[in-house]
């Protein structure tokens, strides 16, 4: 670096380099030909003198201090006693110009870092200490050190927008493309904020225009995301790929159109950027657009003969996902262009489906108008009906009705749109399909009808309307089980009650004889088997081995529903395989049970 003046520019009337003759690195000369304000200059000497005398009396230098005043946030550190933080690093992050120079000429380690690896150099230029930063620099720091994130000091005054502090870094011959650890260099972070003059700054000093992150992201690509005209335009001045991809495959135009910048995208156009360029997994700009709603985007891309039933990998074209979200306007446009309602993505879905899936009634019925197939499914069988009855979506099943929608196509499990309406509780949908024709009958493949379903999970308002609308109340799953059993079994009174006042049977085994009540005794639901038994359920009824309600209540030690049981009469020498009630009671110990089976007996305890 050549000489300095007191003005920290190269001047004639500079000091000498530090060390000559004798003179420290902060040696001002308030009589400088170039001083632009010598008060302030002998303020410093001042202060300097100061500064002096206090690093004198902590023993920072070799002779008897004299001082005047203390510095107040160097007296902090002293008192603190904190010694992680590198005493030119404390006077770098203050800006204090003439304590830098006193702890250079006691040879100071420059480059000695505070915790997270900062520098004296990297603090100041944070700061836009501009004057330090001339200092360190003078004094021999390391212009391209970085912190343990990897940003160089270049890349912290970038970052903070220090376009001086910028120019001094550069002019000093500092790393131009030195990234952080993200791979992020400074023209990334000058093109990320706009700083249309530092980017052209760099550019000037060499940066490689497309230096990618670790991402795939180039200076063009962030420019294009945040709207950065200016930018964009110098970079394109100096030769920026316009069609290089991020690492997900998304192009400047891409991303530019997702973010709806649309003079970015008439400029991109204009030199010659792909409109139909995808990479990968990437995104078609015209997608982009039109999954985020920007119909100004859009025009411009179909102006510009973007392919308008183009996939991106997924097989997903733009008027999917349009409808995904529910923009009516640039579904209107992509359908004026003629885009192809009845394309699938990967899994078998169109845009009616995504559309009834989301409930986006609009985009449903300006699909069907444009003659959607209603019953075009996924490949699991699924259709636009069945997905809006599986979210309880009342206007998108109502709009697909009214196109004639069949009502009962089952998925390839069997679930028709009633089925999974149950299953998932929503009662005016299944009040809707009931009314239009829905079979409140028909099971899965696994044998599960509607009401099972609904009787399982809880849902009462399901089942009231499923009754209502004639289901068989005794319908079992292919493992017998009728609605009554799984109601009991899951603990749902309201619709256990309800079941029986339909005259469901409650005494209807599944395989291997095992009753309703049978099931509640082993169980051990009170309340089920008060339920039941006032429901007249048989009391005696015994499985396919013999065993009785009261032998499994004896067994398991259920008092009280020993003490119901036998209040209804149960029959107390019932011989099982295994013996009576009386005879399982003792051998477990079940004392409390033994007793009210000897009362029962009318015999002793003994």
């Amino acid at each position: 670096m050549g000489n300095r003046g007191c003005c920290g520019r190269n001047c004639a009337g500079g000091k000498p380099p530090p060390g000559a003759n004798g003179q420290s690195v902060l040696q001002l000369s308030p009589r400088a030909p170039c001083d632009p304000n010598p008060e302030r200059t002998a303020a410093v000497l001042r202060r300097q003198e100061a500064d002096r005398g206090f690093l004198l009396d902590q023993g920072m230098l070799e002779v008897t201090p004299r001082m005047d005043e203390v510095p107040g946030w160097l007296h902090k550190l002293h008192q603190s006693g904190d010694q992680g933080t590198p005493p030119l690093c404390m006077a770098a992050l203050e800006g204090a110009e003439s304590i830098i120079g006193v702890l250079l000429e006691a040879k100071a380690q420059v480059n000695d870092a505070m915790e997270g690896g900062a520098t004296p150099l990297y603090l100041a230029a944070r700061e836009r200490h501009e004057a330090i930063v001339l200092i360190l620099l003078e004094g021999k720091a390391s212009i391209n050190q970085s912190d343990d994130q990897g940003q160089s000091p270049l890349f912290t005054a970038t970052q903070h927008s220090h376009h001086r502090v910028v120019q001094a870094l550069l002019e000093e011959r500092a790393q131009v493309d030195q990234p952080d650890e993200e791979g992020k260099g400074p023209l990334f972070i000058a093109a990320h904020q706009g700083l249309d003059m530092v980017v052209q700054e760099l550019l000037d000093a060499g940066a490689t225009v497309d230096q990618v992150t670790k991402s795939g992201a180039t200076p063009l690509c962030v420019a294009a995301q945040n709207g950065q005209q200016r930018v964009l335009l110098k970079l394109l001045a100096a030769k920026a790929d316009v069609d290089k991809s991020t690492n997900s495959g998304a192009t400047p135009l891409c991303i530019a159109a997702q973010n709806g910048h649309e003079n970015i995208i008439d400029t991109l156009l204009d030199c010659n950027a792909q409109v139909n360029y995808v990479q990968g997994a990437g995104s078609l700009p015209l997608y982009a657009a039109s999954s985020h709603g920007h119909e100004g985007s859009v025009s411009r891309l179909l102006q510009a003969k973007a392919a308008v039933n183009a996939p991106r990998q997924s097989g997903a074209t733009a008027l999917y996902a349009a409808a995904c979200n529910g923009h009516i306007s640039v579904v209107d446009q992509l359908l004026r262009a003629k885009a192809e309602v009845t394309l699938p993505n990967n899994d078998g879905a169109v845009p009616l489906f995504i559309a009834s899936q989301n409930n986006h009634e609009a985009v449903i019925h300006a699909l069907i108008d444009t003659k959607a197939e209603v019953e075009q499914t996924t490949k699991t069988g699924a259709s636009s009906l069945y997905i809006a009855a599986q979210n309880g979506h009342q206007a998108a099943a109502e709009a697909l009705l009214g196109a004639n929608a069949e009502v009962n196509t089952a998925n390839g499990n069997g679930a028709t749109p009633l089925f999974i309406a149950s299953q998932k509780g929503h009662s005016q949908m299944a009040t809707l399909l009931i009314e239009a024709g829905a079979s409140v009958n028909q099971p899965k493949h696994d044998g599960w009808p509607p009401l099972f379903i609904a009787a399982q999970h809880g849902h009462e308002a399901v089942a009231e309307a499923l009754v209502a609308g004639k289901a068989q109340v005794n319908q079992p799953n292919s493992n017998g089980a009728t609605p009554l059993f799984i109601a009991a079994q899951e603990g749902h009174c309201r619709i256990l009650r309800l079941l029986i006042e339909s005259r469901a049977e409650v005494n209807q085994a599944k395989h291997l004889g095992w009753t309703p009540l049978l099931n509640e005794v082993f169980k051990g639901h009170l309340e089920m088997v008060e339920i039941l038994v006032e429901a007249k359920a048989a009391v005696d009824q015994a499985d396919d081995d013999a065993t009785t309600a009261l032998f499994i209540a004896s067994a398991k030690g259920e008092a009280q529903i020993v003490s119901v049981l036998l209040k209804a009469k149960a029959e107390l020498d019932y011989a099982t395989p295994f013996g009576t009630a009386l005879e399982v009671a003792k051998q477990k110990e079940h004392h409390e049970v033994h007793e009210l089976l000897l009362q029962a007996a009318q015999q002793p305890y003994t």
